[in-house]
């Protein structure tokens, strides 16, 4: 068996036996600029030569935005796809009040359409792409999946972290992180800043609120129990020494990997619906409310009571988000493809 694999960047014929698949060689494709994330003909020219050298049983098409590569490939050759959907990204465009969404829509529709088969993170997806007129059966759901050796629980990063803030060792920290230039994550801050700490502060006025992420508005925001790091070289070291991880997120699609990341590393994590989305049940580890002054009361008692889940739901947790348990499944439904494409 051999695998086209594809994004709107780069092309790679992977191995000829699933022991091979990360042994590729990734080939980058020029150029890089916007445009050709949607259509770039060096990427289908390369595609096709590497389809007419090697015979792929499938390709793979990594996210919706590489779609019409895939589509055209599959077209003038004959080699079906699968879609790799990271979101069920109308959904998550249309959230964010995006023009684009319609459109989106329908790219989104066709490329369903096309696919031999669809992966998507999460349930919620799965319903989302239904919504659009794919078959259930054609979709498969496989979890984001996290590097549990570098996301596990730590409890020394509590004192190492807190000396690098000059904070003491028993200020309780609230934590979040992500792009926050991405709007999802700026409406996030909004939220914690104006709705959230004031009441958490009017209750544990020593807490401090840190905020970690690229492009952090120092402008907008300035309260002296508000830390904003920028960007720090292991986000999991701070993950480890919050008291809870918040994600007060209104808008965006997927499965929130800095849910996942946080509940991998065992801290408690506060989030809405949402942000709770396509993640499965972790009991008390994740509490979800929508309620910005239930949200505050369940961040205090985390910090004064420390409300966790049990140590055997966090450990099937981290199995069932693991990198091995993800790729077993991947392969599965890789092979499944494989075998019907062989049969047709």
């Amino acid at each position: 068996m051999a695998l086209l694999y594809t994004d709107y960047a780069q092309v790679a014929v992977i191995g000829s036996d699933k022991e091979n698949w990360l042994g590729a060689t990734i080939i980058g494709v020029g150029p890089s600029r916007r445009w050709a994330q949607a259509l770039n003909p060096w990427l289908i020219l390369r595609g096709i030569g590497l389809i007419l050298r090697e015979r792929p049983d499938v390709i793979l098409c990594e996210h919706l935005w590489a779609s019409l590569h895939a589509i055209i490939l599959r077209v003038l050759t004959g080699i079906p796809f699968i879609l790799d959907d990271h979101n069920a990204e109308y959904v998550r465009l249309r959230r964010m009040g995006r023009g684009a969404a319609r459109l989106v829509y329908l790219l989104e529709k066709l490329a369903c359409y096309m696919a031999a088969h669809i992966v998507c993170v999460s349930e919620a997806d799965k319903t989302h792409l239904v919504v659009l007129g794919v078959e259930a059966a054609k979709i498969s759901v496989v979890h984001n999946a996290v590097d549990i050796e570098q996301y596990s629980p730590n409890p020394t990063m509590r004192y190492s972290v807190r000396q690098e803030l000059a904070l003491s060792e028993d200020i309780p920290i609230v934590l979040f992180f992500g792009k926050l230039d991405y709007q999802p994550n700026a409406e996030a801050v909004e939220i914690i800043v104006q709705d959230i700490m004031p009441h958490v502060l009017s209750q544990l006025p020593d807490t401090r609120f840190v905020i970690c992420g690229y492009n952090p508005p120092l402008d907008r925001y300035r309260h002296p129990n508000l830390i904003f790091t920028g960007v720090v070289p292991r986000i999991e070291d701070y993950i480890n020494a919050a008291d809870v991880v918040i994600a007060p997120l209104i808008s965006g699609g997927g499965t929130k990997f800095k849910i996942v990341q946080a509940l991998a590393c065992g801290r408690p994590v506060i989030t809405t619906t949402v942000g709770s989305e396509g993640i499965e049940e972790v009991g008390l580890w994740m509490q979800v409310t929508d309620d910005w002054e239930q949200f505050a009361e369940l961040v205090v008692e985390c910090i004064t009571h420390s409300i966790t889940g049990s140590p055997d739901q966090l450990a099937d947790f981290r199995d069932r988000y693991s990198w091995r348990h993800m790729t077993e499944h991947f392969a599965e439904i890789i092979e499944a493809c494989v075998e019907d494409s062989r049969r047709s």
